[in-house]
């Protein structure tokens, strides 16, 4: 009896020890704090997070990652007043916009080269030069958003289309879109009631009059004379315009935020979309593979840029003002695993622009197409490098010709009355673009 007794209490105190030791060790771990965005471009992100971050532990079990999702509304004033505080998380997620280019200048953000140069040279060339500053890199590719013109190749048959050849001019397309609306299918696929989708049907149409992203680079900037009221870019509201006079996108736009649009096209009801590459890729195996095709934006003009995929990253940095800079590095360095990188394309549809992913393991053709797309025929997007005040002209702009209140003209002239403020304003930010514009070899 006394035996068991002893027996017992041996054993309550291993537990209690036991207990105790792990609950030290908990305390112990160092805590990694990492702000990012939702998964509304990319459906299954977070559980991949939290997968990546569950693995990462049980390897890494010194090591917590705390993930702290921000709204759309929140992500970037979060970040700006982390910056003006000069305190915040040790792993920033960052949309490619001035955002990102202003801290990478700024000096708010540690080199990777620095953490983790092993990793630096296996990001996609177009990406790890949008995000380098004065020879070093800055950003680590999280998941690519280019923006591929997408169509419903069933809708495109029922309305009398071949559905293996879509537009490729842009006539073309406008005979498209008749045939389409002659048989009750909306076009094109959009929502503006949240404004965001504004920028979509600018920033896919640009490029067909410009040569290169440097072509935007120089008027935007104000190096060669050229101005955003220049044919190039009356060109794009001329087009935008017709699209909306014939009736191209839903009656109802205004009353549809971005994501309830762009749902038309999952409804089958919108033969036409434009979003980004995650979502291309979950409504093709949602709709079927052999369902959706991939083309480029339908030509009118003659600019070498109009003949590439949009394309950019969203990115992972470190600022700062991380207490743990090199083990927050260390964490996108397991992101970009090969098998992290694969499960992310499985589970969210998404592709990380890093040379190290399989792929031969993609395994629906949109995907394939537009990976190879990106490798061969992309460049960085026109809206990716715009100033940072770009949605003040292009949100007004194309939200007042969808109820007629402005011409095209009127749209450019906007435009280049913003930019030349903005420029007038903003002296160091403008040198710190044409600097940065010099070393980052943009071009299609």
């Amino acid at each position: 009896m006394q035996q068991r007794m002893y027996l017992r209490l041996g054993m309550l105190v291993a537990t209690v020890v036991c207990l105790a030791l792990a609950g030290t060790s908990a305390r112990q771990a160092t805590a990694i704090t990492f702000w990012w965005w939702g998964e509304e471009e990319a459906p299954g992100l977070e559980r991949w997070l939290n997968e990546t971050v569950q693995l990462f532990e049980q390897e890494n079990p010194q090591l917590r990652i705390e993930l702290v999702r921000q709204t759309t509304e929140g992500l970037i004033p979060a970040s700006q007043a982390a910056a003006a505080a000069q305190t915040g998380p040790d792993l920033q997620y960052y949309w490619p916009v001035a955002w990102f280019l202003e801290h990478m200048w700024n000096g708010f953000l540690v080199p990777l080269d620095d953490l983790i140069p092993e990793e630096v040279e296996h990001y996609a060339p177009v990406f790890r030069q949008y995000a380098s500053w004065r020879g070093k890199t800055y950003g680590a590719p999280l998941y690519m958003i280019g923006n591929p013109w997408i169509y419903n190749k069933a809708l495109f048959a029922q309305a009398g289309l071949d559905p293996d050849h879509p537009p490729g001019t842009w006539d073309e397309l406008l005979a498209a879109g008749e045939k389409l609306r002659s048989a009750g299918i909306i076009p094109i696929a959009g929502g503006m009631k949240d404004q965001f989708f504004a920028d979509f049907p600018w920033l896919v149409v640009q490029p067909e009059t410009l040569d290169s992203v440097n072509q935007f680079f120089n008027t935007f900037l104000g190096l060669d004379g050229s101005q955003f009221t220049d044919p190039p870019y009356v060109a794009v509201w001329e087009r935008l315009q017709e699209l909306i006079e014939r009736g191209f996108f839903p009656e109802d736009i205004n009353s549809l935020d971005l994501y309830e649009g762009f749902d038309l096209f999952r409804q089958e009801k919108a033969a036409m979309a434009f979003p980004v590459q995650p979502l291309s890729v979950q409504w093709a195996r949602e709709l079927g593979a052999d369902k959706v095709g991939i083309m480029l934006t339908p030509s009118f003009a003659d600019g070498a840029l109009g003949d590439t995929i949009q394309t950019a990253t969203q990115y992972v940095a470190v600022p700062v003002w991380s207490r743990h800079p090199q083990e927050a590095a260390q964490f996108i360095k397991f992101m970009h695993r090969p098998e992290r990188m694969l499960a992310l394309d499985i589970t969210a549809g998404a592709l990380m622009g890093d040379d190290r992913m399989d792929t031969s393991q993609l395994f629906t053709p949109i995907e394939r197409e537009m990976f190879e797309l990106t490798l061969t025929r992309s460049a960085i997007s026109v809206y990716y490098v715009a100033p940072p005040n770009i949605t003040e002209w292009t949100w007004p702009n194309f939200g007042e010709l969808i109820n007629g209140t402005i011409t095209p003209q009127q749209a450019a002239e906007r435009a280049a009355q913003l930019n030349a403020q903005w420029r007038q304003l903003n002296p160091d930010t403008v040198a710190n673009f044409i600097e940065w514009m010099r070393s980052f070899q943009a071009g299609p």
